[in-house]
């Protein structure tokens, strides 16, 4: 029964992952809007991210992922919870795919295939 609670806190640091990923495609995003040129600009931008839909998005899923990985630590090792958060790098290549139409190159794909084979080992 234990180890059916525990799938639990793992479900819930693949959520995590997710939501962080999601979030890093969203700031690229922003990012592309942002006039950043000066100082001035920059200040201005600050402002306007206050009420920017999206930015704030962002915030409540970096927000939502960091409760999620405070209930996985309960349940998880920090050594096997903190390894799970380099599916984080694995979510970012396939939604900045997706999302931003960013190619998927040969070295992303074998980068992401040792980070998944490096998560299996040390969690199971």
């Amino acid at each position: 029964m234990e180890s059916i609670l525990e799938y639990r806190f793992y479900l819930a640091l693949i959520v995590m992952s997710i939501f962080v990923a999601y979030s890093q495609v969203l700031m690229k995003k922003i990012s592309i809007s942002l006039d950043l040129s000066n100082i001035k600009s920059i200040f201005r931008s600050m402002i306007g991210l206050i009420t920017n839909l999206p930015f704030l998005l962002v915030v409540s899923l970096i927000l939502t992922s960091s409760v999620m990985y405070l209930y996985a630590l309960k349940g998880l090792d920090l050594s096997i919870a903190y390894s799970m958060t380099a599916l984080n790098y694995v979510f970012v290549v396939l939604f900045s795919s997706v999302f931003l139409k960013e190619n998927i190159t040969f070295y992303n794909l074998i980068g992401t295939l040792c980070i998944f084979m490096g998560i299996l080992i040390i969690n199971f």
